[in-house]
């Protein structure tokens, strides 16, 4: 994240009145949830995550409801599929084609819910030791790539200590192309101070999740 789309740590923008307080306040919003478990798993469907979200042209985002981002991340990415037309999200009143893949079975609203009790992992099997351990000292890279990358900008540059390591994960920066390996994910402890100098509280403490790839050991 390396635009307006990284709001994390940077003064002057706080959550707009109507999305503070509790979620899915009003219907649209609880469809655009039902959509996002919807085309899970669709084949050919690109999820995108906030990737995609941060396609959004800035004045544009700012000004958009949180679930609105979400509806423009699944409009263009089931546009990227050809599962709809512009003319049809234009005319969402007329008809529609379905499109048609093979062997697939869309989940039904109780398999849906019953995801969302499931305790479940994204970790991965490690093939690769993970460079760091519990306790260690690092220093998060200072490197501002122009591709989506999940390393805030607030921390960059900035000393922390591992305080939870999570196995390999699925490493979501989007780096030309290259293949940097399987990467192992930590949450990585700063003191307050450290982020943001004398006007922090002693005893903050924040905890971000880095990868190897973000990461090097603090002389």
């Amino acid at each position: 994240m390396n635009t307006i789309h990284d709001l994390g740590g940077m003064d002057g923008f706080t959550i707009p009145e109507r999305d503070q307080g509790r979620i899915l306040k009003e219907e649209w919003e609880r469809q655009i949830w039902g959509l996002n478990f919807a085309v899970r798993g669709v084949p050919g469907y690109a999820t995108g995550g906030r990737a995609a979200i941060e396609m959004i042209p800035p004045e544009l985002y700012l000004s958009m409801p949180y679930y609105a981002r979400w509806l423009y991340r699944a409009e263009k990415s089931l546009l990227a599929g050809s599962f709809v037309t512009e003319a049809e999200l234009a005319d969402p009143d007329g008809p529609v084609t379905m499109p048609n893949i093979p062997n697939f079975q869309p989940r039904s609203p109780q398999e849906a819910l019953r995801r969302l009790t499931i305790d479940d992992s994204y970790e991965l099997e490690a093939e690769v030791p993970p460079f760091f351990a519990v306790g260690d000292a690092v220093i998060v890279k200072n490197e501002h790539p122009k591709d989506h990358t999940r390393m805030p900008r607030y921390v960059r540059g900035h000393h922390g200590v591992i305080h939870r390591h999570h196995g390999v994960h699925y490493f979501e920066d989007h780096v030309g192309g290259q293949d940097v390996g399987q990467q192992h994910l930590y949450t990585v402890m700063f003191s307050g101070p450290e982020l943001w100098g004398r006007r922090a509280h002693p005893k903050d403490r924040i905890y971000a999740e880095l990868w190897d790839y973000h990461l090097q050991p603090a002389a």
